[in-house]
């Protein structure tokens, strides 16, 4: 981490509103992880904001493990310890090394406890609106740097290559 801003998401929490369907419904709980992970990469990405990301192992099986993905902290609890209570434990710490805290999540009693804290929260729903913002964001950069890309090519290339590809041209227009 580094960075003066820490988002701090509640994975499984999030997952119902990433994919329109609760938590239950998802047929592949680790594909649906690893999207989320991935949106959570460009976001902290674009967004300059160092992620935090806790998934209650009890919905894996694993045991607890934390992990960094490309400025993504991923944490699976230990079994029996649900995301709400470490995210709870941890905040306290957390506001030390950091100026701004959100937690996102829609637990209405982990939001109380976060706002009591003194993070500030976000709705899972809200979340998932920022996710997508920044996809937008993203892509528009993407179409941009293309379009640059097919335009300026040229730029890069000698005067010497500059006229002998212009007179490859106008010979290719007489045949």
């Amino acid at each position: 981490m580094g960075r003066s801003a820490l988002l701090v998401v509640d994975g499984y929490n999030l997952l119902p509103a990433l994919f329109s369907m609760p938590l239950t419904k998802l047929s592949n709980l680790e594909l649906a992880r690893q999207e989320l992970i991935h949106r959570l990469i460009e976001y902290a990405a674009f967004a300059d904001e160092d992620v935090l990301v806790v998934f209650d192992a009890h919905h894996t099986g694993e045991q607890e493990k934390s992990e960094k993905r490309r400025g993504v902290e991923i944490i699976f609890t230990a079994k029996g310890e649900t995301a709400d209570e470490r995210i709870e434990r941890l905040i306290p710490d957390l506001l030390k090394d950091y100026r701004t805290l959100t937690v996102a999540t829609s637990d209405a009693l982990e939001q109380q406890i976060t706002f009591g804290g003194g993070a500030l929260r976000i709705s899972a729903r809200e979340m998932v609106e920022k996710l997508n913002r920044i996809q937008e964001k993203i892509s528009e950069v993407a179409k941009k740097t293309q379009v640059n890309l097919g335009r300026d090519w040229t730029q890069n290339l000698s005067d010497d290559i500059l006229k002998k590809l212009e007179a490859w041209r106008r010979s290719q227009k007489d045949d």
